[in-house]
């Protein structure tokens, strides 16, 4: 397989002058540099107007939540995806490593507060409000989800949905004709 030749780096740059390929809160400028000794350009928001920066600041939303789910393989895939990233950076998480996203946030939430109820220790709206912060840290999440209990709930809850998508693809499809017609053609195939 040919090696595709790089055109450029495209680099964000923090307050400390180190550079990452991911925007931080601590962004500064974006840097391209072109390769084959072109030239190497920084670019900083105050440069542009207002509207151009809530133009890049738009852009920047859709290509991020696009991202979440262009490798998903099912339109429920690319749902899920696109809400668990919705949810980190309304959490306050842009970047998060690899394989750190994990389940939605208000998912985990609502097994915790099930689990809660289920065992006749309902939170209180207080209550609930702290385990939603809470649950914005990914170790916090992540012990959720390994507590037997919690997990048991969030798996019927997942099962749940993944019924009422089924129930809702069922009914899509009633009246609808087996591969678009061709079983129509195969039976009159079989009378001539």
């Amino acid at each position: 397989m040919a090696k595709k030749m790089e055109k450029a780096k495209k680099l964000h740059v923090y307050t400390d002058g180190e550079t990452g390929r991911s925007a931080k809160p601590d962004s500064t400028a974006v840097r391209f540099t072109f390769a084959d000794g072109g030239g190497s350009y920084e670019i900083t928001p105050a440069k542009f107007s207002d509207a151009i920066q809530h133009c890049a600041l738009m852009h920047g939303f859709a290509q991020k939540l696009g991202d979440s789910y262009a490798s998903s393989k099912s339109p429920a895939d690319a749902e899920e995806a696109f809400l668990t990233q919705l949810e980190m950076l309304e959490a306050g998480d842009w970047v998060t490593e690899r394989g750190e996203g994990g389940p939605r946030i208000s998912v985990i939430f609502d097994a915790v507060c099930k689990a809660y109820a289920d065992a006749g220790k309902p939170l209180d709206e207080a209550a609930q409000e702290a385990k939603r912060e809470e649950l914005k840290k990914a170790e916090v999440r992540k012990e959720a989800l390994e507590h037997p209990v919690i997990n048991a709930v969030y798996q019927q809850m997942l099962a749940e949905r993944a019924m009422e998508r089924a129930r809702k693809a069922a009914e899509a499809a009633q009246g609808q004709t087996l591969f678009g017609g061709l079983d129509e053609t195969e039976g009159e195939a079989a009378e001539a």
